[in-house]
């Protein structure tokens, strides 16, 4: 049977409802949002592009017949967001700042949708606090903000989303219910991985009073229809999620620490304090809907769902579960608003702030991604000479010349049998041994990337061929110079 628990405001903020239709409530969201906003836009430009950005780069920026045709092969998974990035990249270019702009601004947005959420369920105080925590005391979220990738805008809808349904709990119409399936079909176009929300949202629907009990479940079948051919589709492609491993202890510590902040027990601790004093002390119960019905679920069920099925098909990393942060941020607030002390909300939510500085200028450094593709191109920028060949020991870092194309235009990609673009995927085909040899023997100088970051699981017999006919052929090698994230050997013929 359902449980009837729901909360009001905290005391002393019973009045916020009341005034909820007062034209200055837009403050609310405005101000978390703004401060996200900011916050995403510093220094967004310093960390240089890294291989998944210029994965990103690579898809948007090809004309879109050949777009959609790449996504019949691979990353059909991304196919809206980068049919969005497709118009962005067309308006605004391929620039770093250009490309991450979209996800500063789902950020900023996902701030202001808490916000909003967080005063429905109880009060503008926990709103405010939970948008400016959002924005301002996760660095993994700075670092989503920041990056041309698709789980920014998978956190903004899955807040949205999540409103909706507290709105639909709330009135019980179709209309209502109607918005929340629209809104959840799109967040599994944007990754299918999110609907694994649905799980949190049952919990909440099944715990909530009113409505018409019926609605949820035809609107979330309804969407879930509608992403069924698409689920099906992409299931053929899991191939690109082989690299994953079976969950270990340390997944599970990286997964609570990015949920709760900066990866430091300094900051854990203090968080999953502060929302176990939110699930322990609520405030009186009312007809609303229960904060902690809402955000507890939505924390916790699907990181642990994704985490449980790799332990038979590997899919899990935590970039897929981003959008649960928003809840953590939500169950802080909250317990910041019991402690029965009135500065304790705002002086809270400046500790925890303060906190994770350090953690935050890491993000924004050039060495705060896994590769600084800026310093590779240019090393080969300023070391390259007319006629210079260049090699990947993986096919799969052959996309980072997407990232700063303008170092690589001029160099030989003789590995290269079919171009990107043309294969209709990121890596391109690559020749077989014997036209490699043969068109080695042209050369007289190559370059050999060799990235740090290529999982051992990865690495094929093709790989190492690659590497004994540079390495242990007619070449001698003049030049070594590490980036993040790999190293470039120059190899010169003897």
């Amino acid at each position: 049977m359902a449980t009837n628990i729901h909360t009001v405001p905290p005391d002393g903020l019973s009045t916020e409802f009341a005034r909820a239709r007062r034209p200055q409530d837009w403050l609310v969201p405005l101000v978390p949002a703004a401060v996200a906003l900011v916050a995403g836009l510093y220094r967004i430009g310093t960390p240089a592009l890294w291989r998944d950005e210029a994965a990103t780069i690579s898809a948007s920026r090809r004309p879109l017949g050949d777009l959609l045709r790449m996504l019949t092969h691979v990353d059909s998974v991304h196919s809206l967001y980068y049919l969005i990035m497709h118009l962005v990249t067309s308006v605004l270019g391929t620039g770093a700042v250009a490309v991450r702009l979209p996800s500063a601004l789902a950020i900023a947005a996902t701030a202001g949708l808490i916000a909003v959420l967080g005063r429905r369920l109880a009060g503008t105080a926990v709103g405010v606090a939970a948008g400016l925590l959002l924005g301002l005391s996760n660095p993994v979220i700075t670092r989503f903000a920041q990056e041309a990738r698709s789980y920014a805008l998978c956190a903004m809808l899955a807040v949205l989303a999540t409103l909706l349904l507290v709105r639909a709990l709330e009135r019980g119409d179709r209309r209502s219910y109607a918005w929340y399936g629209v809104v959840v079909a799109l967040l599994g176009f944007m990754h299918l991985f999110t609907l694994l929300l649905l799980a949190a949202h049952a919990v909440t629907w099944w715990v909530s009073p009113g409505g018409r009990k019926r609605s949820w479940p035809i609107a979330a079948g309804a969407a879930v229809a509608v992403l069924l051919p698409f689920g099906l589709f992409s299931q053929t492609q899991d191939a690109q999620v082989s690299w994953l491993l079976k969950p270990t202890v340390a997944d599970f510590r990286v997964l609570v620490e990015s949920l709760t902040g900066a990866g430091r027990l300094l900051t854990t601790l203090p968080v999953i304090a502060l929302c176990a004093v939110g699930l322990l002390r609520p405030a009186r119960p009312s007809g609303g809907a229960d904060l902690r019905w809402v955000a507890l679920p939505w924390a916790v069920l699907p990181p642990l769902i994704l985490i449980t099925a790799s332990f038979v098909h590997p899919f899990y990393i935590f970039r897929y579960v981003l959008y649960c942060i928003p809840a953590v941020s939500l169950l802080t607030a909250y317990g910041l608003s019991r402690i029965p002390w009135r500065p304790a909300l705002p002086i809270g939510v400046a500790l925890l702030v303060v906190m994770v500085t350090q953690a935050q200028i890491g993000v924004r450094s050039k060495s705060g991604r896994a590769d600084d593709l800026r310093k590779l191109a240019s090393i080969l920028a300023t070391h390259e000479q007319p006629g210079d060949a260049i090699v990947y020991h993986h096919i799969q870092y052959r996309r980072v010349n997407a990232a700063y194309p303008a170092a690589y235009k001029n160099l030989l990609d003789v590995a290269l049998k079919t171009d990107p673009v043309t294969a209709g995927n990121f890596n391109g085909i690559d020749v077989d041994a014997a036209t490699l040899a043969q068109r080695l023997q042209s050369v007289n100088r190559v370059f050999f990337v060799h990235s740090r970051g290529t999982p051992a699981a990865s690495e094929s017999r093709w790989d190492r061929v690659k590497e004994q006919l540079v390495q242990h052929g007619a070449f001698v090698q003049t030049g070594a110079w590490q980036f993040q994230g790999g190293w470039v050997y120059l190899y010169v013929r003897r």
